[in-house]
């Protein structure tokens, strides 16, 4: 429980800093900006991942077996030359100053990724928060000055690259680390590994970034306005942002389930999963219900009130979030077992139903075909994934948590039938949930406990 609170806090501020930026933006320079901006991170971030081999999840199943400074340094190196070549490539493509300015961002981030793979392996939850609270303090800092000082938004994407530098130099100053040459090797066998056993990882993250972004991308390709992907991108990043608490427990079973895959422990393993089903269906029942019923005073709060008309794309787009807290568990059995190629297959599978749905709906529909696109892709990933999962651990198909599913879509659909929500039903709702949690705190908390 303790641990998932220190995560907790560190990924709603690190959340907190990302929409600190857009809403910036978006008071200070409109819907135009917060489009472009949009359009220029789906780019940069599905580039990252060309360099990024494999993210945290890989990074810790590698760093697990192979875990001293060489082999750091070598990884290092690895992201380092894929970097540079991934801006070699796009140079003869896009020159953006904005667009380069962020992959380099992303490069400083994939450093930060093996600094974070190595903390959590030790379980340094606090130590991992303690850095990312640090750059985002920095980063929040610059934005401001940046906003106050320099009235161009090409400052504010410099906040990105100098935030995480500082936050590199302080950890190498902090953690003493001392950097013998003798310990440090360039070694071509650790980089060989370290790059054929990521090909998996890498083409599952991209594919899942693909379609994720697809719509954003598929209403650039179609000339749709930068003020409507303004609109679809802020609903989308709302909806990212509440994944953080299925992110925040995914951190820390999977390294449980990946003990339990190894010692094919199905057991304990079927046990944990149906404990870590029963929470996601709680707590996405919670957050659905609750991003919904407050979609307006969200997006006024956070965007202004020129992005009214995401209100409604924020509420249809909330029925992301009912798959997604139960798909995790899903993908950390996946994930850890020898069947990472089903995830694989997934991805495949749903980046190509996500690019051939925006290619038939956007054309007809504009930006409702991106939204539409979007939900029918997820909730087939989720059906693949459980599909898959069964054919490691037996699970019922169909279950209670598919019960509360179709119950959360419903009140979603009455919310966004209803013209306005009475505040006294708002305020009902919010008393019943925080009156239930402090109830049940002891069960919270051992349900929490992994």
């Amino acid at each position: 429980m303790k641990n998932t609170i220190i995560l907790t806090i560190s990924a709603l501020i690190e959340k907190g800093a990302g929409f600190a930026f857009i809403s910036l933006m978006a008071y200070n320079f409109g819907k135009l900006e917060v489009g472009q901006y949009s359009y220029f991170f789906a780019m940069a971030n599905i580039l990252f991942l060309l360099f990024n081999v494999g993210g945290d999840i890989y990074n810790i199943k590698f760093s697990t077996s192979n875990r001293n400074i060489n082999t750091a340094f070598n990884m290092i190196i690895t992201k380092l030359l894929l970097f540079l070549v991934v801006i070699f490539s796009l140079s003869f493509f896009d020159n953006s100053p904005q667009m380069l300015i962020l992959l380099l961002s992303f490069f400083l981030e994939s450093i930060i990724s093996i600094i974070r793979s190595y903390l959590f392996i030790k379980r340094k939850f606090k130590a991992q928060s303690f850095y990312l609270i640090f750059e985002k303090v920095i980063f929040i800092t610059l934005l401001f000055l940046a906003i106050f000082s320099f009235k161009k938004t090409i400052f504010l994407y410099f906040a990105f690259v100098i935030s995480k530098l500082l936050t590199i130099c302080f950890y190498f100053f902090k953690e003493e680390l001392k950097l013998n040459r003798k310990n440090i090797i360039f070694d071509k066998t650790i980089i060989k590994d370290y790059m054929s056993n990521s090909w998996s990882y890498v083409l599952h993250a991209l594919l899942v970034i693909l379609f994720v972004k697809m719509g954003i991308l598929s209403l650039k390709f179609f000339d749709i306005p930068f003020e409507d992907i303004a609109i679809y991108s802020s609903s989308s990043n709302l909806i990212i942002a509440c994944l953080i608490l299925p992110d925040v427990l995914f951190k820390q079973y999977y390294p449980t389930v990946t003990k339990y895959m190894q010692n094919k422990n199905n057991q304990l393993l079927e046990k944990l999963t149906k404990k870590i089903q029963f929470s996601s269906t709680i707590f996405s029942f919670i957050t659905v219900t609750t991003l919904a019923l407050f979609s307006k005073e969200i997006i006024i709060l956070i965007f202004s009130n020129t992005f009214i008309d995401a209100v409604k794309v924020l509420i249809i787009l909330s029925s992301i979030l009912i798959t997604r807290f139960p798909l995790r568990i899903y993908s950390a059995i996946l994930a850890s077992s020898d069947y990472n190629y089903y995830r694989l297959i997934a991805s495949i599978s749903c980046a190509s139903l996500s690019l051939v749905l925006n290619l038939i709906l956007i054309p007809k529909w504009g930006l409702d075909g991106a939204i539409y696109s979007t939900i029918i892709t997820e909730f087939f990933l989720y059906t693949l994934y459980k599909y898959f999962s069964m054919k490691i651990i037996k699970t019922n198909f169909f279950s209670i948590h598919e019960l509360f599913m179709f119950l959360q879509i419903a009140i979603i659909i009455s919310i966004f039938l209803t013209k306005e929500i009475p505040f006294s039903l708002k305020f009902a709702y919010i008393t019943a949930v925080l009156s239930t949690l402090v109830i049940f705190r002891r069960k919270i908390k051992l349900l929490l406990t992994y």
